[in-house]
């Protein structure tokens, strides 16, 4: 399997908590907050592995050296800062639960939502396909078989967060 691949699976994954979010949206105030609430306890540590996961991708010398790499990566990490900006948000509003005005809540999860749905998309047609360039095959196998690990990793913490948060909240 090629890295690419390994990381559509990953994207897929959270295509799903995505999709699972903005559907979540559709249900009456009571019922979409205690869900918006299990969903985003499932999915902003995730959200920190998919960095870790791209910092180990992205991280090799050479490719951030490359002049159309950094473009990317700056990029990039633009919109890591973006969505970190309202993953801290979020989090003071999962604190806060019910005190908060729900319209607010529910376009700050409709923003939040087209924001990683961008971010999925930059990457999928610009920084991979650049990768793909400027990557040696000896590298792609290194960094498929490190990635694939993380993504099995994130499936089994995904699944047994749910698990949890399902049981308790």
């Amino acid at each position: 399997m090629s890295v690419f691949l390994t990381l559509t699976k990953e994207h897929r994954l959270f295509q799903q908590l995505i999709s699972r979010l903005e559907h979540s949206l559709r249900y009456g105030e009571d019922d979409a907050r205690a869900e918006l609430r299990r969903i985003l306890l499932v999915l902003l540590p995730a959200l920190k592995r998919h960095e870790q996961m791209e910092d180990l991708i992205f991280q090799d010398p050479l490719y951030r050296s490359d002049k159309g790499a950094r473009r990317l990566l700056v990029l990039v990490e633009g919109q890591h800062r973006r969505i970190g900006a309202l993953h801290g948000e979020l989090l003071g509003l999962l604190a806060q639960q019910g005190q908060v005005d729900f319209r607010r809540l529910r376009d700050l999860m409709f923003v939040f939502c087209e924001k990683l749905r961008l971010h999925f998309h930059d990457e999928e047609t610009g920084l991979w396909l650049h990768y793909n360039q400027t990557m040696s095959r000896s590298l792609e196998h290194s960094i498929n078989a490190r990635a694939s690990q993380q993504v099995r990793r994130l499936e089994r913490e995904i699944r047994e967060t749910w698990s949890v948060v399902s049981d308790y909240v």
